[in-house]
């Protein structure tokens, strides 16, 4: 037993060591191409060194994304080595099953996804939202959260409900040309607007700087008896309007979820995902494209062991006796080829109106039966043939 578990550890080994060099070389090059994109935006405020912080900060997230693929190269190279020394072959005659050999690396590679998950959930997404932010203050640029439009916002009333319009986000606690419509039965009933709000922590509301409301209120035209302005249609519209040095309102977004929104949808943890995809459905907006990326992320160890079982067929089939190119080209043809699919696959769900489960699920379930097919088929030569 004791034998067994040094061998499988020896193989976990193996497949992790080559996946790190694997991640390191591809974080190496996706940083020298971010690099490349920043200098060209290098200016007085936006010195090299903020380039470089902006480029550092991004690895994270792009670790995170590029690990499947570096986990089926690097277990491809890996277990491809092995192979080409025979130790592979040693191991299947001592009584070793392909199934046997296939499950000890995935415990290890598994253990190792732990990692790579927490840095996704905790490291990630403020990493992401700190660079966004640096690098716009640097810039002197705003953000603008959702489209070109700024941002929009529903929320209910006692008495109605309030559509509110933000211009832009100078930061997570500063709103700027914020405008705010009541509704009522008969249409918008007051409207506020102000060049600035700012988030109070301790009142955990906006305070609105000098803001100007509006009031309209539908009454009966002038000379109407009063016996009759029940019966009559109002025909005037009266306008109140008031100036004041501060107002403060309560709306359903906070700093919290605005630093959450400066991330792009891949790069949220799977909390964040669940509290957007909360406060979308709250203001009756579209979800599917934060669902599409909350499955992505639950389904990622089903992704991880798909890359790890359909490299077995490879290992032991004809690619053992190719070299460590060959083997590093089929490697990245896979993983590229697998990420087209998945995107392709869970676009498709959002524009054909599919499960979203069903487009996030069929890649891998598609690689990994081949793997897990090509694996029996090893296990069992005497059905092969007689097959």
């Amino acid at each position: 037993m004791m034998r067994w578990l040094l061998i499988e550890r020896y193989l976990g080994r193996v497949a992790i060591v080559h996946t790190l060099v694997v991640l390191a070389v591809l974080l190496v090059v996706l940083g020298f191409v971010e690099l490349s994109i920043q200098l060209g935006k290098l200016n007085e405020s936006y010195t090299l060194e903020k380039g470089l912080l902006y480029t550092l900060l991004k690895l994270p997230v792009y670790g995170y994304e590029v690990f499947p693929v570096a986990l089926l190269i690097g277990t491809l190279m890996g277990l491809g080595a092995l192979a080409a020394r025979s130790e592979l072959t040693i191991l299947r005659a001592t009584g070793w099953s392909v199934a046997r050999i296939w499950w000890g690396v995935l415990k290890s590679v598994l253990l190792f996804a732990l990692v790579m998950v927490a840095v996704g959930e905790y490291v990630g997404p403020p990493s992401e939202a700190y660079a966004k932010k640096m690098r716009a203050e640097a810039l002197h640029r705003n953000f603008s959260i959702g489209s070109d439009q700024g941002v929009w916002l529903r929320q209910k009333l006692p008495d109605g409900e309030r559509v509110v319009h933000a211009r832009s986000v100078l930061d997570a606690r500063t709103l700027a040309d914020v405008t705010l419509f009541d509704m009522g039965r008969g249409g918008v009933q007051r409207r506020v607007h102000a060049r600035q709000a700012r988030w109070d922590e301790t009142k955990r509301q906006w305070r609105l700087n000098q803001p100007e409301i509006w009031r309209y209120r539908l009454v009966p035209a002038a000379g109407t008896p009063p016996q009759w302005a029940q019966a009559v249609p109002a025909t005037r519209l009266e306008v109140r309007h008031q100036r004041l040095k501060q107002l403060w309102v309560t709306l359903t977004v906070a700093p919290e979820m605005l630093t959450v929104m400066q991330v792009d949808t891949r790069y949220m943890g799977i909390s964040d995902l669940r509290h957007q995809i909360a406060f979308l459905e709250a203001n009756r907006l579209d979800t599917a494209p934060f669902r599409l990326a909350l499955w992505r992320k639950l389904t990622l160890p089903l992704t991880l062991i798909a890359m790890v079982t359909i490299v077995f067929p490879l290992v032991f089939g004809s690619i053992r006796q190719s070299s460590m190119g060959q083997r590093i080209f089929v490697g990245v043809l896979l993983g590229l080829g697998y990420h087209y699919l998945s995107q392709v696959a869970g676009n498709m769900a959002l524009v054909y109106g599919w499960p979203i489960w069903l487009g996030v699920l069929l890649p891998p379930v598609l690689l990994g039966g081949i793997g897990l097919w090509g694996i029996w088929r090893m296990d069992h030569p005497s059905r092969r043939r007689s097959g």
